[in-house]
């Protein structure tokens, strides 16, 4: 009998065990369909391959059960076997049983991230926009050391505005325990959970938060520190979130987090209290913090103060660039205020900006390439809009022309440069301010596309800075919400000083 007619012969007699009754066994090894188990398909296929039949090529390391580096008859049969229940083991070289082990996590993470040393005064990490946004169960998760504890200090804090957003502060100013909340309408409207102590500094604390359905739980160390069954508001109720910090607040006016974090997680399910305790069992290694880097030469940023009367400073001749101006002299930093206009006390020792009073996006438009080339600012502060909420002018579009006012701007920056662009300021009047936070919004977004195409831009949230009694009208603020102004856009750009 030469050697094809063996072959048909053996491709015959494992048909016929084909046709038997079997038992499905769940292997990855001999698997090849990948229907999750070898079965009689598999060594049908096989069988397919090796005379010369099959119709798809097949993967040779799942096919070699018998790990002679080979695929052929031999390896179809034993599958047979197996399947009917003669031989109790398959065995491929190269591939691993897919069994999970029995202490795996039972779920996987949508985000890992750490080790972080967050230094207390400007550094924290902006996660993606919109990473918890689908979610309505969820487990956050992650190891914290505190170097210091502050009142209100965030750990992380997921949201859009001081009136939409999820956080967790170490140290709540009412109860100076942690505490996890959830609200759509600031803080009257949270949804939160108490812990029952105080968290030690200097050592590793494992945090965790979980929620499954209207039941939230609050788990330091592995065990439960506080529970909420009565909660509605879930990630996915926040909307479209573009501030996802870790160590600072949605707050512009709150601490940052002087901690290590390590180990930080976050799941589209609510872990179980064992998953929570497995988490726990293992602290990290101690995070030794970088060098601090050796100060470069002092450079004076050229600062273009660019908008309507807001930044000319009405009634407060020079607005918010007074202690602007200041903040930046304290922190050992120099600037140039640079545009054609000039107003402001004697205390303000450069009073140049490009503040027009009255004006409206499309004035800006008209005038900033001659001003960009003529001034060649590095830094652009731009606060515009509020004339065309009050004047009802093309609303639906005035994000976009804003958004052709920065392209402008940005094509005419230096290496380096870059421009901040603020959400408008509360407004008093009538509908104005809720006019206000929908153009804002459109701002939030237009900024996000162009920073996800890697230009120079940041989103400056100013409106939540102040509030309608920081106002000397309608519209203006009075001295002290342009020290608010003043102090948001000093921690905006400190760092690209």
């Amino acid at each position: 009998m030469n050697k094809r007619n063996v072959k048909k012969m053996l491709f015959m007699v494992l048909v016929l065990i084909i046709l038997g009754i079997g038992q499905v066994f769940a292997q990855t090894c001999g698997d090849v369909d990948g229907s999750g188990t070898p079965n009689i398909v598999d060594a049908l296929l096989i069988a397919q391959d090796y005379v010369g039949t099959g119709t798809s090529a097949i993967n040779k390391d799942i096919a070699d059960v018998n790990s002679d580096n080979s695929v052929n008859i031999v390896d179809a049969l034993l599958i047979a076997q197996y399947y009917v229940g003669l031989i109790s083991e398959l065995q491929c070289s190269t591939v691993q049983p897919t069994t999970v082990p029995t202490d795996a996590p039972e779920s996987d993470p949508i985000f890992t991230g750490g080790p972080y040393s967050f230094n207390g005064s400007d550094g924290f990490e902006d996660l993606p926009d919109n990473i918890t946004s689908d979610m309505e169960d969820f487990t956050i998760a992650c190891w914290l050391s505190l170097n210091s504890k502050t009142d209100w200090v965030r750990l992380f804090d997921f949201g859009g505005s001081s009136d939409v957003f999820m956080m967790f502060t170490p140290q709540s100013g009412s109860t100076g325990f942690p505490y996890f909340c959830i609200t759509t309408s600031g803080n009257n409207g949270e949804e939160g959970i108490n812990g029952t102590s105080a968290l030690a500094s200097g050592s590793w604390q494992h945090i965790a938060v979980t929620k499954s359905g209207s039941t939230a739980v609050l788990y330091i160390n592995g065990s439960e520190a506080g529970r909420n069954s009565a909660m509605t508001l879930s990630p996915l109720d926040l909307g479209s979130t573009v501030n996802n910090y870790i160590g600072r607040s949605q707050w512009p006016n709150d601490p940052y987090l002087d901690a290590f974090v390590d180990q930080f997680k976050i799941y589209d399910t609510a872990l179980s209290e064992a998953a929570i305790l497995q988490l726990s069992e293992v602290a990290p290694a101690v995070i030794t913090p970088a060098p601090t880097p050796t100060p470069g030469p002092n450079v004076t940023k050229k600062i273009m103060p660019l908008g309507d009367s807001i930044t000319d400073g009405i009634p407060n001749p020079g607005g918010y660039r007074i202690k602007l101006w200041t903040n930046v002299e304290n922190a050992g930093k120099k600037i140039d205020f640079v545009g054609s206009m000039s107003n402001g006390p004697s205390t303000l020792p450069d009073k140049n900006h490009e503040g027009h009073s009255g004006w409206r996006i499309d004035q800006l438009d008209n005038n900033i390439n001659s001003w960009m080339d003529q001034y060649k600012p590095d830094i652009v502060l731009l606060h515009i809009g509020t004339n065309d909420i009050t004047q009802n002018l093309d609303m639906n579009n005035a994000a976009n022309r804003v958004g052709s006012l920065v392209d402008k701007i940005l094509a005419k920056l230096p290496s380096g440069g870059k421009i901040f662009v603020a959400q408008v300021i509360p407004i008093s009047y009538a509908s104005g301010d809720q006019v206000a936070v929908n153009f804002n919004s459109q701002l939030a977004t237009m900024v996000q596309s162009k920073k996800s195409q890697g230009k120079a831009v940041d989103l400056v949230d100013m409106h939540s800075a102040l509030s309608k009694s920081d106002l000397s009208d309608q519209v203006h603020p009075n001295m002290n919400g342009y020290n608010k102004m003043a102090d948001t856009w000093f921690n905006a750009i400190k760092n690209d000083l």
